[in-house]
């Protein structure tokens, strides 16, 4: 299921919020959040933040994604006090969020992540970790280069096909015992 909050609608808790969504959460001028306690937002899908919506829990913010986070238009996540913006994306191993359509960016003027205020500093007031999903990762040309592996043949195998030895091979013939 999807929540959608739209055109001025707002979900505040007195001493908390917690929203939980199977699939995103989509506001666009809208307000979801508390002044006096945490808030929890829980999706297995993206988080969409347009047209002047804001997240704020003070003081506390925790956000666990299975998409990702798109936060555009003067939309911020907000917690009320410095090193309280937490990010979990269970399914990825980097990047994750997007601010006015770049990943990675923390904020952009009034659009971003803000802690007390100000723009958040990722790795200090904004915390992000990264689950990878548990899928098995397949190793990449720049993975193998890494370890100090070519990723080519040398020349003179290039061409070659790479059965054509079998049937040539000397063998020689297996010990028999009497």
């Amino acid at each position: 299921q999807n929540i959608i909050l739209m055109n001025g609608s707002s979900a505040h808790g007195g001493t908390g919020v917690s929203v939980s969504a199977l699939g995103m959460l989509s506001m666009n001028e809208s307000s979801l959040g508390s002044s006096y306690g945490n808030a929890y937002i829980n999706t297995g899908g993206n988080v969409n933040l347009d047209d002047y919506s804001t997240i704020y829990g003070s003081p506390d913010v925790f956000m666990n994604v299975g998409g990702v986070i798109n936060i555009n238009n003067d939309s911020a996540v907000e917690a009320g006090s410095p090193h309280t913006i937490n990010l979990t994306f269970p399914l990825l191993t980097s990047g994750g969020f997007f601010v006015n359509g770049i990943e990675g960016v923390v904020f952009d003027g009034n659009t971003g992540f803000f802690a007390n205020g100000v723009g958040a500093v990722l790795g200090d007031t904004l915390k992000v970790t990264y689950g990878g999903g548990g899928a098995l990762a397949i190793p990449t040309e720049a993975l193998i280069v890494a370890m100090g592996q070519s990723t080519k043949p040398p020349d003179s195998e290039r061409d070659r096909d790479i059965f054509e030895d079998i049937n040539d091979e000397k063998t020689k013939d297996a010990p028999v015992c009497r």
